[in-house]
């Protein structure tokens, strides 16, 4: 078994000029933020992993990705990030 596996993908639509978190926990735990285009990578050790998405007033869909991994493997991409309203910016009518 190699020592390394590549855990890689894309979140669509990013909007202009933010990136978003990655954050992988389980058998190893990493943090990364996505390129301009949207791109995230990890090298880690084979294993099982949920991979979590976050961008401050956003969703994401799906939230997260989780599965055991043993080789290198292209995440299925991540839908359009959709702007979550935060209470507090809810004005009363």
């Amino acid at each position: 078994m190699r020592g390394k596996v590549k855990l890689h993908g894309h979140i669509n639509n990013l909007p202009f000029g933010q990136s978003a978190t990655s954050e992988l926990c389980g058998a190893a735990v990493r943090s990364t933020t996505t390129d301009e285009a949207g791109n995230y990578a990890f090298d880690v050790p084979p294993g099982t992993y949920e991979i979590i998405f976050s961008l401050a007033g956003h969703t994401f869909n799906p939230p997260s990705i989780s599965g055991t991994w043993t080789h290198d493997s292209a995440m299925p991409p991540v839908a359009d990030p959709v702007y979550r309203l935060d209470p507090s910016d809810c004005q009363p009518a």
